[in-house]
């Protein structure tokens, strides 16, 4: 089974942005297929690439990363890189990462992203869907107890659950089951 890759788009309205994360990658052999500083010229350059890992933070010169990925074409992705305190809500097809920015859980998400492989999609098809009832139950009292012991807000709750169910690479169920078998 051959597995399917994403360009890597570079989106931020400032070119140190853009030459920072250009260094960051690079450390992984890995190199951007175009350079972006706004929302509209990143669509247009979906439009010609195909299926794109848009790294990019909350701010561009013509829009908000939510306004972006609102208008991403099915199979790509958007990589937010922002202060936490900024983003509120976080739409399906982006992940998040806060900042200040670790290389190396950097990298470990980009590597699932170009993949191809998108937190949040469901079943074999791949198709974005509601969680079974039971599963979304035990994800919200796996956030609850981490918001309660932890002093944790939701979100960050959830974000913690994704990070631990990435690094341990399996789902975020699984990851919930584990916490809260380590808990009772």
């Amino acid at each position: 089974m051959r597995q399917r890759t994403r360009h890597i788009l570079l989106s931020f309205p400032k070119r140190e942005d853009v030459d920072n994360f250009k260094r960051l990658l690079a450390t992984r052999g890995r190199y951007p297929a175009v350079l972006c500083n706004s929302g509209a010229q990143t669509l247009s350059a979906i439009g010609d690439l195909g299926e794109s890992v848009v790294i990019c933070g909350f701010r561009l010169r013509d829009m908000v990363f939510s306004d972006l990925a609102e208008d991403l074409p099915d199979g790509s992705v958007l990589l937010l890189i922002a202060n936490p305190a900024r983003v509120e809500e976080i739409p399906d097809n982006v992940v998040f990462l806060p900042t200040p920015l670790k290389p190396q859980e950097f990298h470990a998400t980009l590597d699932m992203l170009a993949q191809g492989i998108t937190p949040g999609k469901h079943g074999r098809n791949g198709k974005k869907g509601a969680r079974p009832q039971e599963e979304q139950l035990l994800i919200n009292e796996a956030k609850a107890i981490l918001m309660e012991r932890h002093r944790m807000t939701e979100p960050e709750a959830h974000r913690y659950l994704q990070r631990r169910a990435m690094e341990n690479g399996c789902d975020l169920v699984e990851t919930a089951q584990m916490l809260i078998a380590l808990n009772e």
